[in-house]
């Protein structure tokens, strides 16, 4: 699953006028400096994402967006529709 989301990153610094390679490299430098910081840490996400976050800046407006697609209930039913189908493929 985390592959789609890094691919959409990418193609979204590509549409940006990026080079694909370097949107690649961006991409998953991103998702990997966030997970280091939740696990170094141990602070929830969402505190990570409100320190990223300034007034009217060009994180919210990205998480806006984010919020607006509908994003945490795709994952959530991704991991949801994940689970369910290793389930129906378990032995039983």
């Amino acid at each position: 699953m985390m592959s789609v989301v890094l691919e959409g990153l990418s193609d979204g610094g590509v549409m940006m006028g990026i080079s694909r390679q370097d949107a690649i490299q961006m991409a998953a430098q991103s998702l990997i400096g966030a997970g280091a910081i939740v696990k170094e840490t141990g602070k929830h996400p969402g505190q990570v994402k409100d320190s990223c976050c300034s007034p009217n800046g060009t994180s919210i407006k990205g998480v806006h967006e984010l919020e607006r697609g509908g994003v945490r209930a795709s994952l959530m039913n991704a991991v949801e529709a994940t689970v369910k189908r290793a389930e129906e493929l378990s032995p039983k």
